[in-house]
């Protein structure tokens, strides 16, 4: 059976505003490499299979930058999502066209935003899901949690169908501390990675069954392209939401791979080294200065008697704020956006 991925490109990555614009989303960005987010997922992704077997579904409106981006990847392989919907719409269009060329592949789904250390155990966990794919279920990797982590949606481990891999017993949402904490020591819980492998007639069984309220709608899209406003109509869901939390085929492979949702500015203080309790990407220099998050693409930051700050500066647009805000820096972007003799900044 044929082994297909396809990369999710569709975040605006508002919350690294900013660093991450219209133009330049958050995976187009290097945050913690040379390369960029998605140029790091898809490198990972070519260690496991031909270069042409790997798909990337973006909106329209970034395609130019993904496939600049992208080089190698021929043009045949970029889907032009007409407008962000979410992951759910996104992998049911992907899907529904991929189906022509692959009908009876394996199919994996791989945010492009993601951090992953220690490529051989993520190797090898792929080919765990994928040969688990083939028996009709729906599998998704877990995380071994190594902190009582907020940000994180949850799995609840059910019964263990061979090594490493067990059914479904629940998803959670992101909990509180206290939750959070339990969930940690329990050992029952893994955190919700977002990554998926699946036959393509499955998933599509799953949208039938599970998404009324829009596969009947996409499908007619698909077949009547030109169906613009059909597209708008539908509605911006997760794959969590729609198929994972209805869905009772779910598996989930328990992943030995050191992993972050790349979402926010904090996410930076799991993966870059500190430099006097600092997270510090660019120039900066500070004195009595500690436990901040400070990135300049240009120029310098310096700072005096401040902590637990996140400081950026890209080219005109700097950004200061508690690091207890940083899920809020969506809303200041949407503030902008409101106000609209800033939409140079965006």
């Amino acid at each position: 059976m044929e082994r297909i991925a396809l990369i999710l490109a569709g975040g605006r990555g508002e919350r690294f505003w900013p660093l991450s614009t219209r133009k330049r989303p958050k995976q187009l960005l290097p945050l913690f490499s040379s390369r960029t987010l998605i140029e790091e997922t898809f490198n990972r992704l070519q260690s496991f299979l031909p270069t042409n077997n790997i798909y990337v579904v973006t909106p329209i409106d970034l395609l130019p930058a993904i496939k600049k981006t992208l080089s190698s990847l021929p043009d045949t392989n970029f889907i032009g999502e007409p407008e962000g919907k979410n992951t759910a719409p996104a992998i049911a269009f992907a899907t529904l066209l991929l189906r022509e060329r692959y009908p009876h592949a394996t199919m994996g789904v791989f945010p492009a935003d993601h951090y992953i250390r220690d490529e051989s155990a993520f190797l090898n966990a792929l080919e765990v899901a994928f040969n688990m794919a083939t028996d009709d279920r729906l599998i998704t990797f877990g995380i071994p949690p190594t902190y009582p982590a907020t940000g994180f949606g949850y799995i609840e481990l059910g019964h263990k169908i061979a090594p490493d891999v067990y059914e479904v017993a629940r998803f959670k949402e992101k909990p509180n501390q206290k939750e959070a904490q339990e969930y940690l020591k329990s050992g029952k819980y893994l955190w919700n990675s977002g990554m998926f492998v699946w036959k393509i007639d499955t998933i599509i069984d799953a949208f039938h069954k599970h998404a009324p309220e829009f596969w009947p709608a996409m499908c007619e899209f698909v077949h009547h392209k030109d169906a613009q406003t059909l597209y708008s109509s539908l509605p911006s869901i997760s794959i969590d939401y729609a198929i994972m939390e209805k869905a009772r085929n779910v598996a989930v492979v328990k992943a030995h791979f050191t992993w972050n949702d790349i979402g926010a500015w904090r996410s930076l203080e799991n993966i870059k080294p500190k430099t006097d309790t600092n997270v510090v990407v660019g120039d900066w220099v500070g004195i009595d200065s500690s436990d901040n998050i400070i990135y300049a693409e240009d120029g310098i930051i310096a700072t005096i008697g401040v902590d637990n700050l996140i400081i950026v500066k890209s080219g005109n647009r700097v950004l200061v704020a508690h690091k207890d805000k940083d899920q809020e820096i969506k809303e200041l972007v949407a503030l902008l956006a409101k106000k609209k003799r800033y939409n140079q900044y965006l």
